[in-house]
C-alpha cells in the first residue's frame, strides 16, 4: 500500500485491510486521530515510518507473527496501551514508541539486536515488561541476551528500579538507560 494513504484522515474511525497485503509504505494513517480500530493483513511483513503516528484514539493493535520491520516512529504519539513485538523483529527502531504515554505494557521480540535512539522515550506510564519466554516483569527491565545496542535516549524517563543488561551489550549512547 502507497505512501500517506490515510493521511490526516481524521474522521476514520475504523480499517481492516485484506490479507494479501504483506507492506505498508510510510505514513499510512498518519495522525488518523479518531482512529480507534486496525486489523491489520495476516500477511504483513513490514509496517512503513509513522505508520500509526498522532493516533491518539488508538489503544490496541495486533501485530502479525510475520512481522519483521517496523519502521522509524511507528506508533509515535499514538494513544496505544499494550504493544507486542513479533518475535522476528530484530531492531526497535529510531522514536517507535516516543511520547506515548498510555503504553503500559510492552512485550520484547525473541531476536531483538538493538534498541535504536528514542525507542521508548518519555512512555512514562511503561511498568510492565514481557520477554519472549513469557516472563513479565514489573518497573524491572531486562535487556535480553543477543542485544548488541542501546541508542541515545532509548528508554527515558526512569521508569525501572531495576536493569539487567545483557553479555553481549557492547554500546549504549548518550543516555540510553536515562
Amino acid at each position: 500500500i502507497g505512501y500517506n494513504t490515510f493521511y490526516y484522515c481524521e474522521a476514520i474511525e475504523e480499517i481492516s485491510f485484506p490479507d494479501n497485503v504483506t507492506w505498508f509504505a510510510d505514513s499510512q494513517c498518519y495522525n488518523c486521530r479518531n482512529l480507534k480500530k486496525v486489523k491489520l493483513p495476516a500477511n504483513l511483513k513490514s509496517l512503513g515510518q509513522f505508520t500509526f503516528n498522532g493516533c491518539k484514539l488508538l489503544t490496541e493493535i495486533d501485530i502479525p507473527s510475520g512481522v519483521t520491520e517496523i519502521g522509524y516512529g511507528a506508533f509515535k504519539y499514538s494513544g496505544i496501551q499494550k504493544l507486542h513485538i513479533p518475535d522476528g523483529v530484530s531492531i526497535l527502531p529510531p522514536e517507535m514508541c516516543m511520547e506515548c504515554r498510555s503504553l503500559t505494557e510492552l512485550r520484547l521480540p525473541a531476536n531483538l539486536q538493538q534498541m535504536q535512539r528514542q525507542t521508548l522515550y518519555n512512555c512514562t506510564s511503561l511498568s510492565k515488561i514481557i520477554q519472549a519466554d513469557g516472563t513479565e516483569q514489573t518497573n524491572e527491565l531486562t535487556i535480553p541476551e543477543g542485544v548488541t545496542t542501546v541508542g541515545e535516549l532509548a528508554v527515558l524517563g526512569g521508569l525501572f528500579t531495576k536493569i539487567h543488561l545483557p553479555s553481549t551489550l557492547s554500546k549504549i549512547d548518550y543516555s540510553g538507560l536515562a
